[in-house]
């Protein structure tokens, strides 16, 4: 029998990834959820007006589909603003005073 191994490597996340990068993905993936959703919402609002039934279940999910589209905008305007905002504080080098 083999001795039993150590402690697995230690894996180490740059300190920029946890505080930019990992924020930005979980906004994109908020993004395409959404729009996702309203894509598999217009198509099923689609279906429903072709079949001509279950009207007040198509203006139900027509104005769902409003809503959804007004809550990503806001997202997506939010993020943006947040995004110009860290990039107008982080800091920049200076140029050497001569």
């Amino acid at each position: 029998m083999s001795a039993p191994a150590g402690l697995p490597p230690r894996i180490q996340i740059p300190r920029w990834i946890q505080l930019i990068g990992l924020p930005v993905l979980l906004f994109l993936t908020w993004v395409v959820a959404l729009a996702a959703l309203t894509v598999i919402s217009e198509a099923l609002l689609g279906l429903l007006l072709c079949v001509r039934r279950f009207r007040v279940l198509a203006v139900l999910l027509a104005l769902g589909i409003h809503g959804f589209a007004a809550i990503a905008m806001n997202v997506f305007f939010f993020g943006a603003s947040l995004i110009a905002q860290v990039y107008c504080l982080f800091p920049r080098e200076q140029a050497p005073a001569r």
